[in-house]
């Protein structure tokens, strides 16, 4: 049911009440008119939905402190229409509670549009929402709120409580995925508590993730909507044998490959792949080549590929890699320019001129800048949408690339460990993850978490046409960590902050 307000009803809500909303001194009053876009609103205790304008021509993103209230997109591009929705109110007494709409600053970390609240806010979305009046109450959500790279929930058990339950359906779900050989333990939930939890979300793609649970025989009175467009997308499997850790793209086809197969974690032996595969992402047809080493890098140039492992350089042909040459040892990375090559050690960036005369490849040794502290074994490494290589030094949370021949870097601000990865680097902008989400950064090294959820984002990655693909890596299971085949996407530009929502159950 929705309702048009005016500010008498307003005030009928009682001046404690009307206060209590206004405690930052915002007075809605004062926002700027449109469609009531200084956003006036009342709703139902039951959870209900109202549509309101966005008073902002320019990108924007919303921000409020109460938990129970959302917008149905919680940023945009200027001048939307959305839906304001409010969670189930299981109190007696009504409540009020505020959306705040900011302009996007674009000033910050080298043009990095921002989302922390450096602005004024150009609209205050005031909503009242009546008292609950009914003596039995459903099971149902009171909360659905971000935090830290998580969504979570705050359950109510109803009149009656009773055991919690999936609904096979779901996309958001209370149980995180099965452990093989491990049963799903029962969870009651009391009579009239509340159960505050981390929500588990399991992507497919969809532009709207739900989710509902059963206490006992009853389901909740609401649904849990996430929305955040098609900025992370989950795609079909590879046929990876190992951890992929050969990994490079030529030609707008994805090279992967070697890696561990499988490491046991108390002991034992590991085993590790040897595969090396192309996918053509255009036809999406994925191709088997010849064996390589378990480790190493390569490159593509004038229509063939390269590899190099253990100071050795091959060439592709024949369906074999036939050695050319020596080259620098303990590569990381390689990048090629025309017809200069750079390879990235530990040690710093080795050039070579590459040519092809009387059907035989040069690769020629030019110079080499060495760094004053070398790069430590923990790294990952990807490219940008250009070839352009990066390296991240996990250990000191430093970025690397190469510049004038030889290698610059950053290092990162922020709360990262050696546990975290470069998942990309896309219009001069790195992307960083810590499993949980991910966080932008800019070349001064400030980094600034996106508000997006993510799953299965740990591994290798490449960025092709824009879209940074993450594949590869090491998942545990059980007693062992084997190879991971799933293969999920990223895509910077169609980012947009997730939107968090509890609808009425349909």
């Amino acid at each position: 049911m929705k309702k048009n307000l005016i500010f008498s009803l307003l005030l009928s809500c009682g001046f404690v009440l009307f206060q209590s909303c206004n405690d930052d001194g915002n007075n809605p009053a004062d926002a700027p008119d449109g469609n009531n876009a200084g956003g006036n609103i009342s709703l139902s205790y039951t959870g209900e939905v109202s549509n309101v304008s966005i008073a902002c021509p320019s990108s924007w993103h919303a921000e409020t402190d109460d938990k129970w209230l959302q917008l149905s997109l919680m940023g945009g591009k200027g001048n939307e229409m959305v839906e304001v929705i409010a969670a189930y109110n299981t109190s007696g007494e009504s409540r009020c509670g505020e959306i705040r709409i900011y302009p996007n600053n674009a000033a910050d970390a080298e043009g990095l549009t921002t989302y922390s609240s450096k602005n004024s806010p150009v609209q205050v979305i005031t909503v009242v929402q009546d008292g609950n009046t009914e003596t039995v109450k459903p099971p149902c959500f009171t909360e659905f709120y971000f935090e830290n790279g998580s969504v979570y929930y705050n359950l109510y058990g109803g009149s009656k409580g009773g055991t919690i339950s999936d609904d096979s359906n779901n996309d958001i779900k209370f149980y995180p995925k099965a452990t093989p050989g491990l049963s799903v333990p029962l969870v009651d939930i009391k009579s009239n508590k509340y159960m505050n939890n981390e929500a588990y979300v399991y992507f497919s793609n969809k532009e709207e993730l739900r989710g509902f649970f059963n206490i006992g025989r009853e389901r909740t009175a609401n649904t849990l909507v996430l929305r955040q467009g098609n900025s992370f997308r989950v795609h079909d499997n590879l046929n990876n044998e190992g951890s992929a850790s050969v990994h490079f793209v030529y030609e707008g086809k994805l090279y992967y490959g070697g890696g561990i197969a499988s490491k046991p974690v108390l002991g034992g032996s590991v085993k590790y792949a040897y595969d090396l595969n192309c996918l053509d992402l255009k036809s999406g047809t994925e191709t088997k080549l010849a064996s390589i080493t378990n480790n190493g890098t390569g490159f593509g140039w004038n229509g063939s590929l390269f590899f190099i492992n253990s100071a050795s350089l091959y060439v592709y042909g024949n369906d074999a890699w036939n050695y050319i040459g020596m080259t620098a040892n303990n590569v990381i990375g390689a990048q090629v320019n025309g017809n200069v090559v750079y390879l990235v050690t530990r040690e710093g960036v080795k050039k070579y001129n590459i040519a092809r005369e009387d059907g035989s490849i040069k690769f020629v040794f030019v110079s080499e800048n060495l760094l004053a502290d070398n790069i430590s074994s923990n790294t990952n490494y990807t490219h940008d949408e250009n070839g352009n290589l990066y390296v991240y030094d996990r250990d000191t949370q430093t970025i690397f690339w190469i510049e004038n021949d030889a290698l610059r870097s950053i290092a990162l601000s922020g709360t990262f460990d050696n546990s975290s990865y470069m998942c990309g680097v896309d219009n001069g902008y790195a992307y960083i993850t810590n499993g949980k989400t991910i966080y932008r950064a800019g070349k001064s090294g400030n980094a600034e978490m996106l508000r997006m959820v993510i799953s299965d984002f740990e591994g290798e990655y490449e960025n092709i046409d824009g879209t940074i693909y993450c594949f590869g890596g090491i998942t545990s299971i059980a007693y062992s960590n084997v190879r991971n085949s799933r293969f999920n996407s990223f895509t910077p530009s169609e980012y947009v902050p997730v939107s968090l929502a509890i609808v009425p159950a349909e």
